[in-house]
């Protein structure tokens, strides 16, 4: 049984297995990774932003805010220097790390059949990063991490997620050139 989907996708039910699989074109593949960094990255911008808030409020030790703060004067400009420090550290570690590894999975993407299982997004070792990296998120914020440098990592990194989506997108909007395939 395939059923069409508005997206583009193919849903298939394999009757021996019991299970479902979802067929995306590699345009819907590349869409969807790079949505996927985008939302992740800015899911992390927000926790941070709750964080610094909560840690804040709670007059927690900030040991990074405190030096912008007796630096800069200001405890307002003490944050907008960590946000500055972070936005350097994400968009740099987002041009010259993350878009060479989206840039890598898009290529292995165009390798792909033009219908490809969504479990595809990402290659098999990716997933284990993500997973690691979760794990490393949880224990910095359960290991008694100070609020304000949560905050600059998760800043960073959530910036540099967003910055490499741009390559997903970019990718998936000049298929029909770079694969000369339709998409």
């Amino acid at each position: 049984m395939i059923k069409q989907l508005s997206i583009k996708a193919q849903l298939k039910y394999d009757l021996t297995k019991k299970e479902y699989n979802m067929f995306l074109n590699r345009k819907s593949l590349m869409l969807l990774a790079g949505s996927v960094n985008l939302f992740v990255g800015l899911f992390l911008i927000r926790i941070a932003t709750r964080t610094l808030q909560d840690g804040m409020a709670s007059e927690q030790s900030l040991p990074l805010l405190t030096f912008f703060k007796q630096l800069l004067s200001s405890e307002g400009t003490a944050v907008i220097a960590m946000l500055c420090l972070a936005s350097v550290i994400g968009l740099l570690k987002g041009h010259f790390v993350l878009s060479k590894t989206v840039r890598r999975n898009v290529e292995r993407i165009t390798r792909l059949p033009n219908r490809a299982p969504l479990y595809q997004i990402f290659p098999k070792p990716f997933y284990f990063l993500i997973a690691l990296m979760a794990a490393m998120g949880y224990l910095l914020r359960t290991q008694g991490t100070p609020p304000d440098i949560i905050f600059t990592v998760y800043v960073a990194i959530g910036l540099a997620l967003s910055y490499s989506s741009l390559v997903s997108f970019r990718a998936a909007k000049n298929l029909r050139s770079v694969i000369g395939s339709s998409s």
